[in-house]
């Protein structure tokens, strides 16, 4: 069986670790089961009104979610716990955007706005490139013409630009910014907080960095996960409305009903 010092996380033995993971956490795996299936139900039955810009944005966000929330299971099954919890932040960013336009279709020249904001801001960056490999055919011209075409785009879209927490609140979603996006930003920029994800408890050898499946915080990220994907849910009906339903709010006592249990049991164990 090839070890994890030697392959890491692409080992058998890393293998191993994800099914006794499996076993520890199956009721909130299973859950993230239930979850997935609303997920594909909800994407199989989804026709996209492609007559329509903001909704066709608030689609294509949505898959982007469910994509995300799957790789964030994936990883976490496999003791990934701070590689976890940078999906998690990319799942709320997706989230704040999708759920805004959603209740506000006219954000959508906000959306597109930041798209070209971005891409004048990604063109001169080639300005500052050191080796003149790197321009390749683009010649500085060029750049100037690119860099003058997207300024052009940007004031047709009559969109203003909007922060990461300025989505959230047009989502009416501050509170999922300022605990949960924050929260999972130190895993984003390895700052000193995130060195607590490698630095353990060596006993009498002192601190030890620790490379390897961990389950520290693991429930926190699969639970943050599933309160987004499910709000994401919310904004997709809110954008292409259907019957209500309560299977959102049955998934989320599903989800209550374990928190007892993995917030103030194992959680935190390694």
């Amino acid at each position: 069986m090839s070890s994890m010092e030697m392959d890491g996380f692409l080992s058998e033995e890393a293998e191993e670790s994800r099914r006794q993971i499996q076993i520890v956490y199956k009721a909130a795996f299973e859950a993230a089961q239930q979850t997935n299936s609303l997920l594909m139900r909800e994407l199989r039955e989804l026709h996209i009104d492609w007559n329509d810009e903001s909704k066709t944005i608030v689609a294509s966000l949505f898959v982007r979610s469910v994509e995300t929330y799957q790789a964030l299971i994936i990883l976490l099954e496999r003791g990934m716990v701070a590689q976890g919890r940078m999906l998690v932040r990319t799942l709320l960013e997706t989230l704040f955007a999708m759920a805004a336009i959603a209740k506000n279709p006219q954000l959508k020249d906000a959306y597109i706005a930041k798209h070209y904001d971005s891409t004048i801001k990604a063109i001169n960056s080639a300005k500052r490139w050191k080796q003149p490999n790197l321009k390749g055919r683009l010649e500085p011209d060029k750049i100037e013409e690119l860099i003058e075409h997207n300024k052009a785009k940007l004031a047709e879209s009559n969109g203003r630009i909007l922060k990461i927490n300025q989505w959230a609140e047009e989502a009416g979603l501050s509170d999922y910014y300022n605990l949960f996006y924050v929260e999972n930003s130190s895993a984003v920029h390895s700052d000193m907080l995130a060195l607590n994800d490698h630095v353990v408890d060596g006993g009498s050898d002192g601190a030890q960095v620790y490379f390897g499946p961990s389950d520290f915080g693991l429930y926190h990220a699969l639970r943050t996960g599933a309160t987004a994907i499910l709000t994401a849910v919310e904004a997709l009906r809110h954008a292409y409305p259907s019957a209500p339903g309560e299977d959102i709010m049955q998934l989320r006592n599903i989800w209550e009903s374990h928190d007892d249990n993995f917030y103030g049991g194992i959680e935190g164990t390694e």
